[in-house]
């Protein structure tokens, strides 16, 4: 599990009445939780947590003296500001089995771009299911070495054999292209081969009219 611990309280306000005072009206659910709990956290420290957190949606919230192993299933945000306006957790069993994502992360990118190439990402995070406690926050994927044309897929990753794929096996996460800048200087070499061409031909033309 994340190692991120984001603190928690009960609450009995209206969402907007907690939001005036400067919080974030939240639900908990899940195991160990009867229905959902309401409760709610610091706009800061929120705030903080979840970039820290970037895409990975589980986190530890610490509800009173006891800790909570949660998945982020939710965040609403204010459409202009993007500031947090509710957010639901599900509360999870260390060893329940759930599924989830993971973000991936591209290691020998700089390796692959200082031999002129790009490496285009299709896909940040992959989805899983298993055991929550031995799904990794992250996984790295390494592509030093990897040529034009080269792709990257869900079948290319590792997982523990306790976890089960959901994300398809051929899913293209990343491809290895060439830069389009490349591309388009080639393309306008040849309209300058072929201008030059075509005025080398019109003189040619007229010193034989001569």
């Amino acid at each position: 599990m994340s190692e991120t611990i984001l603190r928690a309280e009960k609450r009995n306000e209206t969402a907007r009445k907690v939001r005036d005072n400067g919080f974030v009206p939240g639900v908990i659910y899940g195991t160990g939780v009867e229905g959902g709990m309401p409760i709610k956290f610091d706009e800061r420290e929120l705030n903080k947590s979840l970039r820290s957190q970037g895409m990975n949606p589980r986190m530890t919230v610490m509800l009173g003296d006891e800790q909570r192993n949660v998945i982020i299933k939710e965040v609403q945000r204010e459409p202009i500001k993007g500031n947090v306006l509710h957010v639901d957790l599900q509360a999870i069993a260390v060893d329940e089995v759930i599924r989830t994502t993971i973000p991936v992360l591209f290691e020998g990118r700089e390796e692959v771009e200082s031999r002129q190439l790009l490496l285009e990402v299709y896909l940040f995070e992959i989805e899983v299911s298993g055991p929550a406690n031995i799904i990794p926050d992250s996984i790295t994927v390494d592509v030093t070495g990897k040529e034009g044309g080269d792709t990257v897929t869900m079948a290319d990753i590792e997982l523990d054999s306790r976890m089960t794929p959901v994300t398809a096996p051929d899913e293209v996460l990343a491809v290895v292209t060439m830069p389009e800048m490349e591309v388009a200087e080639s393309d306008d070499e040849a309209e300058d081969a072929d201008i030059d061409v075509d005025a080398g031909t019109s003189e040619d033309s007229e010193e034989q009219e001569e």
